[in-house]
Order: C-alpha cells, then structure tokens, then sequence
C-alpha cells in the first residue's frame, strides 16, 4: 500500500500539541490552512473521530472565489476575526455557531490561519501565544504538507486532463495507461521500492504515452501492421513524451520521470529505441514501465490484435527474457501472473483508479465518474462533478472499478468530504455463488434481434447464470428486448445462451453490459460450468508447472 501524502513524525508531533490546545479551548474542531499568494489548502483537521463532520468549503480556497470564508477574512483585514452564529459569513464547518480565524505570521508574512469552531454558542479561550508559537516551530512541516497537497491536486487534475485527451484519440488509451500503471507498481512493490518512489513510477506509467497525443490519430488506430514510415512516426512519441514531461515536473524528486518516459521503448538487449541503450543502461524504472507496457499489450485487445491468454502471456515474458526485457522483472511479471487467481483482493492497492459511484435511493438513481485514491489509510472518491446531497435513509452505494480489463463492484459506504469528494468505507465486493471473475476473456457474438446478424463481442466474465461484455462504439444493444449470445470457448465448443442485457456501465468511454441469461437449458448451463471448472483446472496446472521452472 502506498499513498501520495506523507504525514511525517513532526507533523504528527503539530498534530499533538494542537490536540491540546485545542480541547483547553473548548473548541470542537480546528483547521489549519497554509496560505500561498492567492490560495490556501487545507493541511490539518482536528476533530472528534465520533464526531460527523461536513465542510461548506474545499480544501483547496482560491481568494478570488472564497471571500466568505473566514480564512479569506482574515488574511484580507490582517487580524483575527471572529464570526458568531455565520451572521458575517458563512463558517468553515456545517453547525458551527461560533468560529475565529487566527493569522499566523513569520518574518511579517502570514503563511497559515488556524480556524477553531464551536458548536455550542459558547466562547472559545485559547492561548494565543502559545498557538503562534506552535505553529511558527514547524513552519517548514506546514509548507511541506501544502506542497505535497499541492502535487495531490495537480497530478489528479493533470490526470484526468491526460484520459480527456486520449479518449479524443483512442478508444483503448484511456485503458491502457491505467492498467501499465497497476502492472508497473505490481512490480515494483515485489522490488522493495518505498512508498515515495512508487508514486513516481505510478505517475511515469500514467504518463508514458503522452507523446502520443500528436501522433496521427489513424496511425494509432490502424488495424494492420504499420509500414515503415508509420512505424518511425510512431517511434517518436518516446521523444515528445520526455519533452512534455520535462517541463511539467519541475520539482527535483520528480526529475527522473522525464527520462524513464524516454527509454521506455528501449530493450536489453540494446535493439530498441531512441537510443539503443543496452542492459543496465536502461533505468530500471524505464525497465519496469517496458515490461508493464508489454504486459497490458499481451493482455489487452488493441485495433490490430486479439488479447492473448495468462498463458500465452507468461510464454512471450519467457520467450523474450534477455532480450526484450530485463529478466529479473520478467522473472517478477511472471510471479505477478501465477498469482491471478487471487487477484481480486489487490484490486484497491492502486493509487487512482478510474471508478464510477452509483447512489441508489427509493426514488431516484445518481451516477457518477470519477477516480478513486488513498490518503493515508483513507479510500477517496473524487468525482469530476459536483455531488448531490441525498438525504435518503435508505441509500445503497455501488463502487464500480475497472482494472487491467476487468469490472470490480462492491457495496460502500460514504462519508462527504468536499463537494465532489466523499470518503469510502465498510468496502464489500459484490458476489455470487456461480460468479467467476478471473480473466479470461472470450470472443463470441450477438444475434440481433431484429436482423438476426450476428454482431462480434469480446466476453470479459462469465459464471453460470450471467456475463458481461463489451462490443464495438458502432453498436447498442436493444436493452429492452431478449437476445441471443453464442459463446465461443478455447477449445472450439460454442454454447448460445438466451438472456436480457440487465443493465449497463461505462467505465473509460466503455460500455460494459451485464447480460443475465433466461430460459438457458440445464444441458448448456452445465457445458458452461464445466468449461469454467476445466479453465480453473488447467490454469492451476499450468501455474504449478510455470513455477516448478522458476
């Protein structure tokens, strides 16, 4: 598990003191905000844990559009400032009756305001000299928090830009980095890399394809093989990734990003590109990102392949160890591969995730999109829209995530943090007693009803009494009619399956159907668990087998 946000023993030592002086002051919650020119982020919230918080303000204040908040008061007047009953604005926290703003002042500039807030209309006493001289002792943790804070923020933003703009390009992109990403930090964590560098590196998988975006749209997409002219237009996205990179990470811990975008295309054995760099000339990020790349590539459908199976995949990692690939992270990825079977329990290890919220109420269904991250121990929804206050009781929430090709749902629990960020918790993965989630995908058709053409999908899961599929952007099943699917399995057997598309889910600008069957003979239902349980057989043997080789 990693996160972005590192709290550091100082920080908890602030945190402490505050704890303090806050209780000796009979308040119910203080915030400190770090204050930059024109913005202030929230870096801490004190607060009962038992005690149900909700903010009428983001963490992130821009001054421009904040001017009724009591942080913005107090750094415009340039004194404390004290609001009672919201009558002069509206307060930090929803339920606050009485509230000041303290300016916190070092070499004559304000750099933080602490923010205490009471529930009950009563005065709030605290130690003023002692406050300020708490806070001043550990400015530099203060501002260190802010800038973490800071990079939080600019890299969900400048992912989120990152996915728009591959989506205009791509219908695989979107997908695709996110499953290098998951691949990538897979490996790395079996690496012993610590916390700190894995967001790097999640960040540099993210990224390693930006160049792409001024690459020609038909060579990204073209079905067959690209002639050689393509193939060097292609190969130029490594150098316009790096240029890209460069100038955003500024920052001196990210300088190493730039480069691992750039060599991310080269091979061990030094045939690759743009620089032919051989064996451990290659930074071993770069090393990762190549193999985690080549695993989704091996695993996913693309424009001019079909996907291959875990064992295909595990056979080309060995086949191109030494060669293609530095062979301790084929070795890794290998590892990373027999160990499928229990996949689903390290599905949320992932720094962000690409996720949808679905609030079901009596009366009314809100779906949103958005991305799931940590802090800390914290599981965070962000949603790219503003969220809906349901007062509803009776409120069932669905997480829904995709990842490395495959939906994940599970009932939550959520707590609003922020307009469009609410806090998950009490996590439980939706299952069944014939589900069967492991990756396995099938191809197979649809009938359509009206024409009775058959129309090509890609089958992701499958158990005995439903499965979820995936076809061309060009085609949307009627939901409201019955159909026909005829699955086709590894060893040629094809086993059609009446049934209804039960609902739907987009997820990376693809639709997902859930088509629950009906009316299926016992003989075919049982063709199709005997086909899961001879895939779960021979894929243990092989794992056996592929780890008695290593």
């Amino acid at each position: 598990m990693f996160v972005v946000i590192y709290w550091g023993d100082k920080m908890r030592v602030l945190k402490e003191k505050l704890k303090g002086l806050i209780k000796g002051s009979g308040a119910d919650i203080g915030l400190i905000y770090a204050v930059y020119g024109d913005y202030a982020f929230r870096v801490l919230s004190l607060h009962d844990d038992r005690m149900p918080v909700e903010y009428n303000f983001s963490e992130f204040l821009h001054f421009d559009y904040n001017q009724d908040s009591v942080i913005w008061q107090v750094i415009d007047r340039k004194q404390m400032v004290i609001n009672n009953e919201g009558k002069n604005f509206k307060p930090m926290v929803k339920g606050v009756r009485r509230e000041i703003g303290i300016p916190v002042a070092y070499g004559g500039e304000v750099f933080a305001v602490v923010c205490l807030g009471r529930f009950k209309d009563e005065d709030i006493d605290v130690d003023l000299e002692r406050l300020n001289q708490v806070v001043v002792e550990h400015i530099l943790d203060i501002q260190r928090r802010f800038y973490q804070k800071l990079f939080y923020k600019s890299l969900l933003e400048t992912m989120i830009l990152i996915d728009e703009i591959f989506s205009e390009k791509s219908d695989f992109m979107p997908r695709h980095i996110y499953n290098v990403a998951a691949w990538a930090i897979e490996i790395a964590k079996r690496l012993k890399y610590a916390d700190e560098d894995l967001t790097r590196i999640y960040l540099a998988a993210v990224m390693h394809d930006i160049g792409k975006i001024f690459i020609d749209k038909n060579i990204l997409n073209k079905p067959g093989k690209l002639t050689a002219e393509e193939y060097n237009e292609m190969k130029k996205h490594a150098e316009i990734g790096y240029n890209i990179a460069k100038n955003m990470f500024l920052f001196e811990l990210n300088a190493r990003i730039p480069q691992w975008i750039y060599q991310h295309h080269e091979k061990w054995d030094g045939t690759g590109y743009p620089n032919g760099l051989k064996g451990e000339e290659i930074e071993r990020e770069a090393r990762i990102l190549k193999v985690a790349d080549a695993l989704d590539a091996m695993l996913g459908e693309r424009s001019y392949k079909k996907q291959k199976d875990i064992k295909e995949a595990i056979s080309e990692l060995r086949a191109c160890r030494g060669k293609d690939f530095d062979p301790q992270i084929a070795d890794i990825a290998v590892e990373i591969l027999n160990e499928r079977l229990n996949y689903s329990n390290k599905v949320l290890d992932d720094i962000f995730l690409p996720a949808r919220l679905i609030m079901h109420t009596g009366k009314a269904e809100y779906s949103y999109e958005g991305y799931l991250s940590k802090e800390g121990e914290d599981m965070m929804f962000h949603s790219v829209k503003n969220i809906e206050e349901v007062e509803s009781p009776l409120v069932i929430n669905t997480l829904i995530i995709e990842k490395q090709n495959i939906i994940f749902e599970y009932r939550v629990k959520t707590k609003r943090i922020d307009a469009n960020i609410l806090k998950i918790y009490d996590i439980v993965e939706k299952t069944n007693e014939l589900y069967f989630g492991l990756l396995w995908l099938l191809s197979g058709y649809i009938i359509k009803p009206d024409t009775k053409e058959a129309k090509e999908i890609t089958i992701t899961r499958i158990s005995g009494n439903e499965l979820v599929f995936i076809c061309d952007d060009d085609y949307h099943p009627d939901e409201k009619k019955g159909m026909l699917i005829v699955i086709q399995f590894e060893d040629g057997t094809r086993v059609p399956v009446p049934g209804r598309i039960t609902s739907k889910i987009k997820l990376n600008k693809v639709w997902h159907y859930y088509f629950a069957f009906t009316g299926i003979t016992e003989r075919n239902r049982d063709e199709i668990l005997r086909q899961i349980f001879r895939k779960q057989i021979n894929l243990k043997k092989f794992i056996y087998e592929s780890s008695n080789k290593n």
